[in-house]
C-alpha cells in the first residue's frame, strides 16, 4: 500500500495500526479520509468489526483489501455500505484505481470478488427490486452480465438509445452513479443467477 500512495504522489497519508483497540482510538482521535481494512488475515480485525465501524462511522468510506472465501460474508459488508472490496492478488494499477474511484464518491469491487459473490446464494425478494420495473430488471440483469448496451439492444430487439434511458433511470432511482454499483445491486437483488461451478 505504501507503494500505491508513493504513485499517487501521497506516501503521507498513510498510517497503519495492528490492532482493534489501538484503530478506535485512532478513528476518535481523528477520522481519516478512507479506511483500508484486511479483517481475514488477523483476527483483531474481523467482519463484526467492520460492521459496527460501519454503524458508528456511517460516512466514513471502507475499502476492504482481503481475500474472501464465501460470497455472504463479502455480502454482508457490502450491504453495509462498504465503499470498496478488493483482493490481494488484485495488480497496483487496480488499487489506484480503487482508489481514485472511491475518493470520488464511487464505490469500486474487483472482480475476483464479484466472483466470489456470483458463487454464493441469492434470494431475490419481491421488496429488493420493486423499484424497477419489469423490463428495468431485464436489462439490469443483462448489464451484470457483462453486456454492452448495443449487446443488450439486439438480445431484447430494442434501440440502442432506449437501453441507454432505461440505464440512466434505473441509477437515479437507486441512487446509483456507476455501472459497478448497478451490478453489485443486481447480485443482492438476485437477478443475477450464480455460473455453474
Amino acid at each position: 500500500m505504501q507503494m500505491v500512495l508513493k504513485q499517487l504522489g501521497k506516501p503521507h497519508l498513510l498510517k497503519e495500526v495492528w490492532t482493534s483497540q489501538r484503530l478506535a482510538q485512532t478513528l476518535k482521535d481523528h477520522l481519516p479520509e478512507l479506511l483500508i481494512i484486511d479483517p481475514i488475515d488477523s483476527a483483531e480485525f474481523s467482519h463484526e468489526m467492520i460492521l459496527s465501524i460501519r454503524d458508528t462511522y456511517p460516512d466514513l468510506p471502507v475499502l476492504v483489501i482481503s481475500n474472501p472465501e464465501k460470497g455472504t460474508d463479502v455480502l454482508q459488508l457490502v450491504k453495509s455500505g462498504i465503499m470498496g472490496y478488493l483482493t490481494w492478488r488484485c495488480k497496483a494499477q487496480e488499487i489506484i484505481q480503487a482508489l481514485q474511484m472511491i475518493t470520488s464518491g464511487q464505490k469500486f469491487f474487483c472482480d475476483q470478488v464479484l466472483s466470489v459473490i456470483l458463487s454464493g446464494p441469492t434470494h431475490p425478494t419481491e421488496e429488493e427490486t420493486s423499484e424497477l420495473s419489469q423490463r428495468e430488471q431485464e436489462i439490469l440483469s443483462l448489464i451484470a452480465k457483462g453486456m454492452t448496451n448495443k449487446q443488450i439492444a439486439s438480445a431484447l430487439f430494442i434501440s440502442h438509445h432506449t437501453v441507454h434511458t432505461h440505464r440512466k433511470n434505473m441509477m437515479k432511482k437507486l441512487g446509483i452513479k456507476s455501472s459497478p454499483q448497478l451490478i453489485v445491486y443486481a447480485i443482492q437483488s438476485g437477478l443475477v443467477d450464480a455460473p455453474d461451478p
